[in-house]
């Protein structure tokens, strides 16, 4: 079998173990496994805040980027599912709108997921990483855990989050 860095988890490791340390005070507080995360399953579990982080596509930059046989310039891509609990009407935007400039602003302040130290723990490198980027995938809009649910449960929105990072195999 061939040893191989999978270059993909390695970032996804690095955004979560971020969001979950940037967000812990205001937002997440406890049980931060459960509240960035990569399932949904999650939801159920009574907290107000949630991010789950899918898989997005992934793509090489063609032509400007390779500077040999081995190194690459790629474009790692994941979707990130914002959910913030519905409480009531009156102050369900104003609480939507703070966890989704939470989140955005410590993505891109960690935009290069270089070593950082967040509430007195030390995070990894994950290496070459030149920058982030972010993108809405859709309005924000609610979410029911039941289809026959009279009120929702959730306040959600999708975000595209482009991680480019230079990469070399072998």
């Amino acid at each position: 079998m061939v040893d191989y860095v999978d270059f993909y988890k390695q970032v996804l490791d690095g955004l979560i173990d971020r969001l979950r340390l940037s967000l812990k005070i205001d937002f997440l507080v406890d049980h931060l496994d459960e509240k960035v995360s990569t399932s949904e399953s999650n939801l159920q579990r009574g907290a107000d805040y949630y991010i789950v982080i899918k898989p997005g596509g992934h793509s090489a930059l063609d032509g400007r980027s390779i500077q040999s046989k081995s190194i690459q310039t790629m474009d790692w891509g994941y979707r990130l599912e914002m959910y913030v609990r519905f409480i009531e009407r009156k102050e369900e935007w104003s609480r939507f709108t703070a966890f989704r400039s939470a989140v955005e602003y410590h993505l891109i302040m960690n935009r290069y997921l270089d070593a950082t130290v967040i509430e007195g723990e030390s995070l990894a490198v994950v290496p070459n990483v030149e920058n982030i980027s972010i993108t809405p995938a859709g309005e924000a809009g609610y979410y029911r855990i039941t289809p026959e649910a009279v009120m929702p449960n959730f306040m959600t929105q999708p975000l595209n989050v482009t991680v480019r990072q230079r990469v070399r195999y072998g």
